[in-house]
């Protein structure tokens, strides 16, 4: 069996330390929304995308 884990003990994560930039934040966007699990109320489907 995995180990389970606490979210309240993972270290804290800011994506903006690292996105620098519109092209980065653009790509971090996309990615997120391709990665979004289908059954997602807030997933925007296979017709939307990211400008």
């Amino acid at each position: 069996m995995a180990k389970r884990i606490k979210v309240s003990e993972l270290a804290e994560f800011d994506a903006s330390e690292y996105l620098n930039g519109d092209e980065n934040v653009a790509a971090y966007l996309t990615a997120v929304l391709e990665h979004m699990p289908a059954h997602s109320p807030s997933s925007p489907g296979p017709t939307h995308s990211v400008a």
